[in-house]
């Protein structure tokens, strides 16, 4: 049986047009379909968003249940699940206390959770394999060159730190988590919050939670951003649990430099290369002012305790 006939079968709704991406539109808006072949990653998928809805103002994009009460169709040796489809980007300013409770929830859930093949997000590669590269790159300039010497020498410093702070938190596990990257996944519909979450395996670790983090103080500024970490910290005490010297360590750790390596031994001009560079340099500046950033969101208000 094709898909769309077991949708109007098991499903209490009533399809008008298949669109691209696996979207359906219905006769009670749009709609997702979603495709697994493993039955303990979708089972995972369903707990975390059931568990980190925030009704009735901020929800999930949770598997819609069949008539059956059924969270998947059993489809080609896999399974199919259901889900809204909303399309509208949510503002992010003034919403900010929502948004830090569902990250909040997001990350509780995740120091509870576990998944029988986890990723975990701390793997860093040595940088001594490109201790003798970062100085003979013939594709950039003579002063990039030397800027770049630069940086590799404070990357090995920051790799050290990184590493310091975690052997400091070696007893602390980092949450479990659905792929938290992009504003994107933030969106709105009828005044109801709504994030969309994906098909990944889980990652121990913070690594793309950075990159979320960073998205938000680009776009929306450090007070914005102050916001959402103070409602998080309120049930979820980064600052206690050691969970933000986690994070710190994941922003120390320098993948913009080892990125840029690796495509310098690629390039084929020197344009090619110096376009690489200025990525990274921009990439770079950014993980600083976050690290610095977050140390002063860290130490807030201890100066009026002590």
């Amino acid at each position: 049986m094709e898909v769309l006939e077991l949708i109007n079968q098991k499903y209490d709704v009533k399809i008008t047009k298949w669109k691209e991406n696996d979207v359906i539109e219905t006769d009670k808006g749009l709609k997702r379909v979603r495709f697994w072949n493993e039955y303990s990653l979708l089972q995972w998928h369903v707990s975390w968003r059931d568990e980190c809805s925030i009704n009735p103002y901020l929800i999930t994009d949770k598997m819609i249940r069949t008539k059956s009460n059924q969270t998947e169709v059993e489809y080609n040796k896999g399974w199919f699940t259901l889900h809204d489809e909303v399309t509208t980007l949510s503002p992010m300013i003034e919403e900010e206390q929502k948004w830090g409770q569902l990250l909040a929830k997001v990350l509780n859930y995740g120091l509870h959770s576990s998944y029988g093949e986890e990723i975990t997000s701390c793997s860093f590669p040595s940088l001594d394999k490109y201790e003798p590269l970062a100085n003979t790159f013939k594709n950039f300039t003579k002063d990039t060159q030397k800027i770049i010497y630069t940086c590799f020498d404070e990357a090995k410093s920051r790799v050290a730190k990184a590493q310091y702070i975690r052997k400091r938190n070696k007893d602390v596990t980092a949450p479990l988590l659905d792929s938290i990257s992009s504003l994107y996944q933030a969106r709105t519909h009828n005044r109801v919050l709504f994030w969309q979450g994906t098909m990944a395996k889980p990652e121990r670790g913070y690594t793309q939670f950075c990159g979320f983090i960073k998205e938000w103080k680009r776009i929306h500024g450090e007070a914005s951003l102050t916001q959402v970490l103070n409602e998080i910290n309120r049930s979820f005490e980064m600052k206690k649990n050691g969970q933000l010297e986690l994070l710190l360590a994941d922003f120390l750790l320098p993948w913009e430099l080892v990125e840029l390596l690796d495509s310098a031994q690629h390039c084929q001009s020197i344009e090619e290369c110096q376009a690489n560079y200025e990525v990274f340099r921009a990439r770079w500046n950014e993980n600083q002012e976050m690290i610095r950033f977050l140390l002063e969101w860290h130490n807030e208000g201890k100066a009026n305790r002590t």
